[in-house]
């Protein structure tokens, strides 16, 4: 059975792309924190 894949989850995967590409960009480490949910209808 597939799950569908909301646009909260897909929006904390890009931001946590971006952070791991700035990283990788940087040479420096990031820290990322869970972005606010909000409930989607």
């Amino acid at each position: 059975m597939v799950h569908p894949y909301s646009l909260t989850e897909a929006s904390q995967d890009q931001y946590l792309a971006l952070m791991m590409q700035k990283s990788i960009n940087t040479g420096r480490p990031v820290n990322a924190v869970q972005q606010n949910r909000v409930k989607e209808k």
